[in-house]
């Protein structure tokens, strides 16, 4: 649909303007005017317009020019972007289920991710061959600290971050794994920075 079709549907629903608008039951974040090739090439709809009824008589690939793209941000969007700064989430029960769904499948993969980063941590920082049940039990008992260099390992500078403090906070006891005992993210900070 060219932006001239769409700003003139829009005012013939909404004249004032007031009116939220949604893509696919989703919020519109901001408005982008990008090359037509920019994130892969969209499909146009064909259409004939001399019928009132269904017109979609084919699809074309756009090959030239710009288009404008609307970027929506949903609700799984705002959790899985780091929810910890945001706190008005205003809805019904339904709502309330579908926010705390979110947040645990966001939990559980981060989860799985910094766990990732961890087992290539031992693996190949510590040179450690360790069984698998063996890291996940040491994992588990020492998540919260060994997770509070940073929530995610996605972020290759977090990761770093993260294989520091372990290199710092973990070490090789008669051949297993030991986490040393009231090691403090301040400790971490000290050791950080002489290590820059």
């Amino acid at each position: 649909m060219k932006s001239s079709i769409l700003i003139k549907r829009l005012l013939e629903l909404d004249p004032e303007g007031n009116i939220e608008v949604f893509v696919g039951g989703s919020d519109i974040y901001f408005v982008d005017k990008l090359p037509y090739y920019y994130d892969g090439k969209p499909d146009i709809l064909i259409k004939d317009e001399s019928r009132q009824d269904y017109n979609v008589i084919g699809v074309k690939q756009m090959d030239k020019g710009e288009k404008i793209e609307l970027k929506t941000f949903s609700l799984d969007d705002v959790i899985f972007d780091d929810d910890k700064d945001k706190n008005i989430y205003e809805g019904d029960e339904s709502f309330q289920e579908r926010l705390d769904k979110y947040r645990t499948s966001r939990n559980e993969i981060l989860r799985e991710v910094d766990f990732g980063s961890f087992w290539d941590f031992v693996v190949d920082k510590l040179n450690k061959s360790i069984f698998k049940s063996d890291l996940e039990l040491f994992f588990n008992k020492y998540e919260k600290q060994l997770r509070r260099s940073g929530f995610s390992s996605i972020v290759s500078s977090v990761k770093d971050k993260q294989w520091r403090y372990w290199a710092d906070c973990i070490k090789l006891e008669d051949g297993k794994l030991k986490y040393v005992e009231g090691f403090e993210d301040k400790n971490y900070n000290e050791i950080s920075k002489n290590r820059t």
